[in-house]
């Protein structure tokens, strides 16, 4: 339906009659709504977003505690490897815990202040590491994603609220390279660390900054395993010989699994595997 108003402007109404909602189906991810929605935005690209947050995300912070280890960094050979130092830094000495009650729920906490804590939530890690490595001459901005819609991004209209997951953009030797600072146990220098994947994010760069950028996986990356079995056959029995190479996302998952399951549970697990064949 559509009319004039009074004063000028239209008024547009849709309406969804005799609607019957579909019955659940199995195995449906979490987040799928199967009704219909209608989501307006008064933006027409990116670039108010980007606006708006970019003078407090790329503003310079206090590291408090961190400040003599930030400058001890730049002792290291090259920028890459103060790069991960960083990154290994704010990933595994600062559990995450979010307070998001409020401004919260837009503005990280300062980056002395997460520091002092010892914990911060995706926007609290990504603002620290960017104001970490700003200090050491590398530019990186603080850019926003979804966890779970992330690949869809760029089929939603302009708005915040499309967002819930911070990371980070890094400009080295003329190449973008994305970081999750709250990924955990993670390995690898800067060309083999597993990169976040969640499809598109929008860097808080200014207005300029109007559309979403992708972020580009790769195969090998993102998750790699091979297995490579060797059985031997004699007179005193069978010997097996398993060398296991793990690469991206799947050495993170194990570095994790050596890191919080017992090590008698593991080599019984695998013992009890291929005790079995």
């Amino acid at each position: 339906l559509e009319g004039p108003l009074p004063g000028g402007g239209t008024r547009q109404e849709w309406q969804r009659l005799h609607h019957i909602p579909p019955a659940p189906e199995d195995n449906v991810p979490v987040a799928d709504d199967p009704t219909a929605i209608l989501r307006l935005s008064a933006e027409t690209d990116w670039g108010p977003i980007s606006a708006a947050l970019t003078p407090y995300y790329a503003a310079d912070y206090p590291l408090g505690v961190w400040e003599d280890r930030i400058a001890a960094l730049a002792a290291l050979p090259d920028d890459a490897a103060r790069t991960i130092a960083a990154l290994r830094m704010v990933q595994d000495e600062l559990r995450y815990v979010s307070l998001s009650l409020g401004e919260g729920g837009i503005f990280a906490r300062k980056p002395a202040e997460v520091v002092a804590s010892g914990f911060g939530d995706c926007k609290d890690k990504a603002l620290l590491l960017a104001v970490m490595l700003r200090r050491l001459g590398i530019e990186a901005s603080v850019a926003l994603t979804s966890l779970e819609a992330g690949h869809g991004l760029d089929r939603e209209v302009p708005m915040l609220s499309a967002f819930d997951h911070a990371i980070l953009r890094l400009g080295l030797n003329g190449q973008d390279h994305w970081l999750d600072p709250t990924a955990t146990h993670q390995g690898g220098d800067l060309a083999r660390a597993t990169p976040p994947d969640f499809g598109f994010a929008l860097p808080l760069a200014g207005p300029g900054q109007t559309s979403l950028e992708a972020l580009p996986v790769s195969a090998d990356r993102l998750w790699s395993t091979e297995v490579v079995e060797r059985y031997g056959f004699d007179a005193t029995g069978i010997t097996v010989t398993v060398t296991s190479d793990y690469r991206g996302g799947a050495a993170d998952a194990m570095r994790a699994r050596w890191a919080t399951t017992a090590r008698n549970r593991i080599t019984e697990e695998f013992f009890t595997y291929y005790a079995t064949r």
